[in-house]
């Protein structure tokens, strides 16, 4: 069967009829669904981690805040073999 022949099939294809008053029954479905809150243990549960969370991150950003030795920063370079230099190769 050519892909050709397997196309011409869709063209057979015809719109259908909805049912009368198929809209509203759908908005009257919706709107009949009861939105419950979360229960007050879950709200408080969601309020603490966030502020636990909070409280970690400021506790690393002030206690990242300590500047870093020229000495250990000499050693870092000097074990990955860094150089400042632009040569590329070591001759």
């Amino acid at each position: 069967m050519n892909i050709d022949d397997r196309l011409d099939k869709l063209k057979k294809i015809t719109p259908v009829e909805a049912p009368p008053f198929l809209y509203t029954r759908v908005q009257q479905a919706i709107n009949s669904l009861n939105s419950t809150a979360a229960p007050l243990r879950w709200r408080w549960a969601f309020a603490m981690s966030a502020i636990i969370v909070v409280v970690i991150n400021l506790a690393v950003i002030t206690r990242s805040g300590h500047t870093v030795k020229s000495n250990d920063m000499e050693q870092v370079v000097n074990a990955m073999q860094l150089s400042s230099s632009n040569e590329l190769y070591h001759e």
